[in-house]
């Protein structure tokens, strides 16, 4: 079989464009490495912006109902101190919040909402894109141990900064070449945290030596 879209990545990258190409009546694959729902460790942040985008993609509405924490502000602060406030922004189509809500809830939600509106969902480890005269028609991959092939008229790479595509079209950078500019992300969650209700905090600290 060989679909319109083929999508690598199942995050809210992979899945939005999933559901707007689904609504436009294209036959869709969408593919992850894990099943879902399945955690990230980073991007519980979605600011006033993407909540306009869940107003184009039709899926607003079960994010409003699920009571997620809202986000009005941020804070950001540099590793010499210097501190920033800013509140969401006020602006013609935007909302003035955005919302907190753990990517494990967050993806199922937009996932669910690819496969309501026609896309095809499976649990599927690319390997590499299949290149025929210069041109990418399909992906190789694993799927319950066995190498497989699916083949399709557009392939989108939205499987992150290790995107097994991109490291073989050339377009992913290997990390000792940005190891100067690599940030690490650590999360966790905390009941009964004083002034923090309302708003988001981003703190950089220096680098170590140790890690480059």
């Amino acid at each position: 079989m060989t679909y319109d879209i083929i999508i690598s990545g199942a995050g809210p990258a992979g899945s939005s464009a999933a559901i707007a190409l689904s609504k436009k009546g294209f036959k869709v694959l969408l593919l992850d490495k894990e099943k879902f729902p399945r955690d990230k460790a980073c991007g519980d942040g979605f600011g006033p912006k993407s909540l306009a985008l869940f107003d184009d993609l039709g899926v607003y509405k079960k994010f409003e109902k699920e009571n997620f924490e809202k986000s009005e502000y941020v804070i950001v602060s540099s590793p010499n101190g210097h501190k920033m406030r800013g509140k969401a922004p006020t602006a013609d189509g935007l909302r003035d919040f955005g919302w907190v809500i753990p990517r494990k809830k967050a993806d199922a939600i937009l996932v669910d909402h690819a496969v309501d509106n026609g896309a095809e969902l499976d649990e599927f480890r690319v390997v590499e894109p299949i290149i025929e005269n210069g041109f990418v028609v399909g992906i190789k991959g694993r799927h319950d141990g066995n190498l497989v092939e699916k083949r399709g008229r557009m392939i989108i790479a939205a499987d992150g900064v290790n995107s097994a595509i991109g490291r073989k079209m050339g377009m992913s950078l290997h990390l000792s070449q940005y190891r100067e500019h690599m940030a690490i992300a650590a999360r966790a969650y905390f009941k009964g945290a004083e002034n923090l209700e309302g708003g988001i905090e981003i703190h950089y600290e220096k680098q170590n030596k140790s890690l480059r």
